[in-house]
């Protein structure tokens, strides 16, 4: 009887033991990831994967620095996501930004900004081009000012949700296919997470750690009180291996009514690869 005992608990280390490996728990992820492609794939579903990079340019107004206006340019890259169903379509796109901008006098900021834009449209058929949907901005902007001893740091991050519209537009220019697409979104109701009056941090935040300091840091989104619009534009050119090239024009106004109002609005030239999975 103490001879089964003492090998039960060898087999269930044994088993542990091979439960953690590594490579165990890689294999059994990557095993997992093909079993949900292969049911969404039965599902008729197409997905394609995008990446770009190209230059931004970007106006922006932080009160809590100065009145001022302050312009720039900056590499800005992304990247982005797309599953379409027969009467659905998602799209998930993480851009990623970091440069100088300066005002008048040549004062400068140094500027990071990190967004996720999530879209999901509706329609009734595949080859519909007028798509209606919701969108869900996640937009987090950093300025950093080297001239500033104190309080040199200044952030702000938001998330919100809105309407959006998709035009889809494809032609042909003689044995040449062209996708022209259009999207739009105004993001209505959400929170915002800004640094404090005098403080880079958010306010509350040194005074309770708990849930309701975390509470006190929030400001209400709503459309009217803070803007958050933006437009997306890319002209494609489908290669007959399904793959696409294109070019994208990206713009995005954002005016948040925190404690020193922000206000800034971002243009960018992107060039598009897209790869069918």
């Amino acid at each position: 009887m103490h001879g089964i005992k003492v090998r039960t608990v060898l087999e269930i280390t044994n088993t542990r033991k091979i439960y953690s490996l590594p490579g165990l728990r890689l294999s059994m992820v990557v095993l997992l990831f093909f079993c949900c492609f292969q049911t969404f794939s039965q599902q008729k579903s197409q997905f394609n994967l995008s990446l770009y990079g190209g230059m931004q340019l970007m106006s922006e107004r932080d009160k809590g620095y100065s009145p001022l206006l302050y312009r720039g340019s900056r590499p800005y890259l992304g990247g982005s996501f797309r599953v379409q169903k027969p009467q659905k379509e998602m799209e998930w796109m993480v851009t990623f930004g970091e440069g100088l901008a300066e005002n008048q006098y040549g004062h400068a900021w140094e500027i990071t900004t990190f967004s996720i834009l999530a879209s999901h449209f509706y329609r009734r058929s595949k080859d519909q081009r007028l798509q209606w949907g919701w969108a869900n901005l996640n937009s987090f902007n950093q300025r950093l000012n080297s001239r500033f001893a104190n309080f040199n740091n200044r952030s702000e991050y938001f998330t919100a949700f809105g309407p959006a519209v998709k035009i889809r537009s494809p032609f042909t220019w003689g044995d040449k296919h062209f996708i022209w697409e259009n999207m739009a979104h105004m993001q209505v109701l959400g929170f915002t997470l800004a640094s404090d009056y005098v403080l880079s941090e958010p306010r509350g935040l040194r005074e309770d750690s708990g849930m309701k300091g975390f509470l006190n840091m929030l400001d209400p989104f709503f459309l009217g009180r803070d803007w958050a619009l933006g437009g997306v534009s890319q002209l494609n050119y489908q290669l007959t291996s399904g793959n696409k090239l294109g070019i994208q024009y990206r713009y995005d106004y954002q005016q948040l009514a925190t404690i020193h109002p922000v206000q800034r609005s971002r243009g960018a030239m992107l060039l598009v690869l897209t790869v069918l999975l």
